[in-house]
């Protein structure tokens, strides 16, 4: 998939102006140029999905008034501030925008990181390579390598970076949309759409497990906040319907929740509900538990 990178302006924080000129006309079908006025005649429009945004967005690309020339702006930008906010980027961070397919493309924030320094090589470590693109230097999404270990910081939704029935085990515990200010995710989805991510995340665990490869998902039991929702089982559900293999649930008694209840009103219980002071692990396998293939383990 093809991809380009820009640097954000001072207008991105303003006026939502993602200065889109270093992706150069061929990056986008032709016909999503558009004329300078809604008024006058739109482009066919291209979808955006926006990491973090859990809405889509539909927007063609203007052209000047007096030259016809590309204004190298999303017509629809109010979405450019809510997305500079939510992942606390500053002028001059940079952002991918990476092209699916002929009419969709996805925008992803580079985690604010503006300089890579240079890592001296040893023997048994690889040396980064650092990578050029106008005005800006990106952080690498290979963080760390040597013989026996890859560290990889990249959006699990988009990388490229893991290979297919590669994996032996994945251990998880992803948000749980409780409205915790993350830097890089919005905590604080509807319930349909946080199902609806996670079952996007899940699916790439799944593609990335070997045939004997297990998985450890570690969620709460349900949640209050926000109303009662039954996470637990509802992420299991939707993690069989995917394809992975059920083995066990393991309780983790956590001890650190002092309330047990909720009254409602004082002597008044009206309403009472119990606060779960437990966590699980669901264990589960993607096509038999028992393990074919050697796995050698240096501690």
């Amino acid at each position: 998939m093809d991809s380009r990178v820009i640097q954000l302006t001072p207008a991105a924080h303003k006026y939502g102006n993602l200065n889109i000129r270093p992706c150069g006309k061929e990056f986008f079908p032709p016909d999503v140029f558009g004329a300078p006025s809604k008024k006058a005649s739109l482009g066919v429009p291209v979808t955006l999905q926006v990491d973090g945004l859990p809405n889509p967005i539909e927007t063609d690309i203007p052209t000047d008034t007096k030259t016809g020339t590309p204004r190298w702006i999303f017509r629809e930008r109010r979405w450019v501030r809510d997305f500079v906010r939510l992942h606390n980027l500053r002028m001059e961070d940079t952002v991918t925008i990476k092209r699916l397919d002929e009419r969709t493309y996805q925008v992803s924030p580079n985690n604010n990181i503006h300089v890579i320094e240079k890592q001296p090589s040893t023997k048994h470590q690889k040396p980064l390579a650092e990578p050029h693109f106008a005005g800006a230097k990106l952080r690498q999404k290979i963080f760390f390598e040597n013989d026996g270990l890859k560290i990889i910081n990249d959006n699990v939704l988009s990388t490229t970076e893991i290979e297919s029935s590669s994996i032996d085990l994945i251990v998880t515990s992803p948000p749980y949309n409780v409205d915790i200010k993350y830097n890089s995710n919005n905590d604080k989805l509807s319930y349909e759409d946080y199902l609806s991510f996670s079952k996007k995340w899940l699916s790439r665990c799944l593609e990335w497990l070997k045939r004997d490869g297990r998985f450890c998902l570690n969620i709460p039991l349900d949640k209050n906040k926000g109303g009662q929702q039954s996470v637990g089982a509802d992420l299991t559900v939707i993690a069989k319907k995917l394809g992975f293999k059920y083995h066990s649930t393991i309780v983790w008694n956590e001890g650190n929740i002092s309330r047990r209840t909720a009254w409602g009103s004082w002597l008044s219980a009206s309403a009472p509900y119990v606060i779960a002071p437990v966590e699980i692990i669901v264990v589960l396998y993607k096509l038999h538990f028992p393990k074919k293939t050697k796995v050698s383990l240096a501690l």
